[in-house]
């Protein structure tokens, strides 16, 4: 009953977010809420999977019909540039503890 956020990587799973969050407003469950796309920068937990970087993190976020979040190496001195490419928030966890 709680609202949800869900983990994307790419387009498909933006749209697959996308069909979850229109099948649960439909079936009157608790919505989701939001999205962590990632990884927008190069990250210690994931040193094998490139990066989005920014310009196709913005292009990925336009297509989410919620509010993205953006995670993957980045710090919180990092959201303003999250907004100016169409994100809402960042999260992390090593960055966080500078």
């Amino acid at each position: 009953s709680l609202p949800l956020v869900v983990s994307c990587h790419d387009k498909e799973s933006i749209e697959a977010a996308n069909q979850l969050a229109k099948a649960r407003l439909k079936q009157q469950l608790s919505p989701v809420i939001g999205i962590f796309l990632a990884p927008v920068e190069c990250t210690q937990t994931h040193p094998d999977t490139p990066p989005l970087g920014w310009q196709a993190w913005s292009e990925l976020a336009a297509l989410a019909d919620m509010p993205v979040i953006g995670l993957g190496g980045l710090s919180p001195m990092m959201y303003k540039k999250a907004m100016l490419h169409g994100g809402v928030a960042v999260a992390g966890i090593r960055q966080f503890f500078r």
